[in-house]
């Protein structure tokens, strides 16, 4: 029994033993069956890239991706001139079929706040962006309205001097307007005065630049002067007689309205690369105008002719051509248009027309008279059809920025484009330096649905 037992027991440490070898032998062979083998190619891929980023006068600047399901890839800090890459794992990218990115710019003095964030969705894997030598303007007039690129500026040299403009002879003026293609609108005012005569006080202008002034009068005739001021004048006298006429004047028929703004820019190339002289320039804060008026001057061979007029407190229509000048321009109709969810996060409106894009933009502003501002702003822009959620701004930066007040951002307005570029095409007319001017001629329509509550 004794014997019979001890050798069984011997027979089990031994295919114990056998056992523990055979294990130990398998993993030293076959050491790659340590990894999943899905995980065998993962490589490391870029997703997105910016070269160059371009100007911004906020002190900080976030650049932030997500994927359509606003899902959080990554985000970094940048300054004006930095080129940056986002690169991931391939397999992490596996859900991911297009990008959506955010920027977000901030500036501070310890009391106020400004925050600007802007996005962007239905953006391709593996898009780069260069932006080195992207101007602050393009040649869209309302595309520069919408970056907040102010036209009018002042340019002073060592030939500036005050001048006093007098103009007499007058039936009566509606509006007039001073302009030059170095500082594209010196002054424009809609004054509606039965006058023969008014007076421009106190123009800061430079004998060594031709400025245009146009002039509406009493009866709707609308006229131009060209004249560069004299050396040691401190005033100029002008007779209506000597006001040209345009050489084409475009009229458009204008319903009840609370707002409009009707301007040409006139260039001298086709590609509209150079700097623009405002022809006629037509703005009013209420129903004062039956008529817009459109000048043009055959001289130059391309124009920029701009028009919005705002028919509702909740409804606005808007045109502009850049090329030659239009035929003719028709103000639609408010079409239906009924917003199901106004929040950031589950926007969602109904409408009955087709369009190119989207843009819709939140804010929010608090005021602590003589204290502090702190104004938030948020513009998202999308294709039609588009399906992007967008992700939320990740803890880190709301930690760092505790005036980045999100929960009170409301609705604002939706801009619908009609016609003009696709949206790929605004992303390369804009985002790209190598294509900034585009094709040339083009027109654009859009109608902008504001939240009258706001």
């Amino acid at each position: 029994m004794k014997r019979s037992t001890l050798l069984s027991f011997i027979i089990c440490i031994l295919c114990l033993s056998s056992c523990n070898n055979e294990e130990t032998t398998s993993i030293l062979d076959e050491p790659e069956d340590i990894k999943p083998k899905n995980n065998e190619e993962d490589i490391l891929v870029t997703y997105f890239t910016l070269n160059g980023a371009g100007y911004s006068a906020y002190e900080k600047n976030w650049l932030l991706i997500y994927n359509q399901n606003g899902e959080l890839l990554d985000y970094q800090q940048y300054n004006a001139g930095d080129s940056i890459t986002f690169e991931t794992e391939e397999s992490k990218l596996n859900n991911t079929t297009s990008l959506t990115i955010t920027t977000l710019r901030y500036n501070g003095d310890g009391t106020s706040s400004h925050f600007k964030i802007s996005t962007l969705t239905d953006i391709e894997l593996q898009t780069e962006w260069d932006q080195k030598n992207v101007p602050m303007s393009n040649n869209s007039t309302y595309l520069n309205n919408l970056s907040g690129y102010n036209k009018t500026q002042l340019s002073e040299s060592n030939k500036s001097q005050n001048i006093n403009i007098s103009i007499n002879g007058l039936l009566g003026v509606e509006r007039y307007s001073l302009t030059s293609k170095e500082n594209y609108i010196i002054k424009s005012e809609d004054i509606f005065q039965d006058t023969d005569n008014i007076t421009i006080n106190n123009v800061l202008l430079s004998t060594d630049i031709e400025y245009l002034l146009s002039i509406e009068d009493g009866e709707g005739v609308l006229k131009y002067y060209k004249f560069s001021p004299q050396e040691n004048s401190n005033s100029i006298n002008i007779s209506w007689d000597n006001f040209l006429d345009y050489d084409e004047i475009l009229t458009v028929s204008l319903p009840d309205h609370n707002f409009l703004h009707a301007s040409v820019a006139a260039y001298e190339t086709e590609t509209f690369a150079d700097t623009p002289l405002l022809l006629t320039n037509q703005s009013s804060g209420g129903p004062l105008d039956s008529l817009a008026r459109f000048g043009y001057i055959d001289s130059y061979p391309s124009f920029d002719t701009y028009f919005t007029i705002r028919i509702s407190e909740n409804y606005e229509y808007g045109y502009e051509e850049l090329g030659s000048i239009p035929k003719t321009i028709s103000i639609l109709e408010k079409p239906e248009l009924i917003f199901k969810n106004t929040t950031l996060e589950g926007f969602e409106f109904h409408t009955d027309i087709t369009y190119l894009s989207q843009i819709n933009s939140w804010g929010y502003v608090k005021v602590i008279p003589d204290i502090s501002i702190n104004d938030v702003s948020w513009v998202i822009q999308q294709p039609f059809g588009s399906n992007s959620k967008i992700g939320a701004i990740p803890q880190e930066i709301l930690e760092q920025y505790p005036s980045l007040d999100l929960k009170n951002l409301t609705f604002k307005s939706t801009t619908l484009y009609l016609q003009g570029k696709n949206y790929q095409e605004v992303l390369d007319s804009s985002l790209n330096s190598n294509n900034v001017f585009g094709n040339g001629a083009l027109k654009y329509e859009w109608l902008i649905f504001y939240n009258s509550k706001s």
